[in-house]
């Protein structure tokens, strides 16, 4: 059976400090670093049409129940009140696996995590895994720009309509 939906859930503060640009970040800016993983993670749910969940840890809060914030495809998880990012993936990751439609995802470096999330025949992704395939979308994104743009130059004055670029782009590709 096909999956008509892919979740990832991503243990935030465990990316946070895996990425080496984002833990420097983290180190002075703590709400600058997570900004950063959420624009990076908009960025692949955008790309690849999936759901994605980024947990944030709020252990010590006291909220009485989670935080969600929703952008599109993109899931901002505060968890609430002595509730860890891990007991919250692995709570869902558990609800939802029980639908085969779904194909679930989990980044994360915890070894006792990713032994759970393949348990439950999830798909583990090591935050380096991740930040593989952020860094090729980026580069993806960034090529199609640069191809769009140098064929802006090329086309004559009242043509440079977007409808215009994307025919001339998918002349180009043939």
């Amino acid at each position: 059976m096909s999956h008509r939906k892919t979740i990832l859930f991503v243990d935030g503060y465990n990316v946070l400090n895996a990425w080496p640009e984002l833990k420097s970040i983290l180190d002075d800016d703590f709400e600058g670093a997570r900004e950063k993983l959420n624009d990076y993670m908009h960025e692949y749910a955008s790309y690849y049409g999936e759901e994605v969940y980024v947990v944030y840890d709020a252990y010590l809060t006291s909220a009485k129940k989670a935080n969600v914030e929703v952008f599109g495809h993109l899931h901002i998880v505060y968890t609430k009140e002595n509730q860890t990012a891990d007991s919250y993936i692995e709570r869902e990751v558990k609800r939802l696996s029980e639908d085969v439609r779904i194909m679930i995802k989990v980044a994360t470096s915890d070894w006792v995590q990713q032994r759970q999330i393949l348990g439950s025949g999830g798909i583990r992704l090591t935050p380096w895994e991740l930040k593989d395939k952020c860094a090729r979308i980026r580069r993806r994104i960034e090529h199609r720009y640069k191809k769009a743009e140098e064929l802006a130059l090329k086309v004559p004055s009242g043509h440079q309509s977007l409808r215009n670029l994307d025919k001339l782009l998918k002349q180009r590709k043939k």
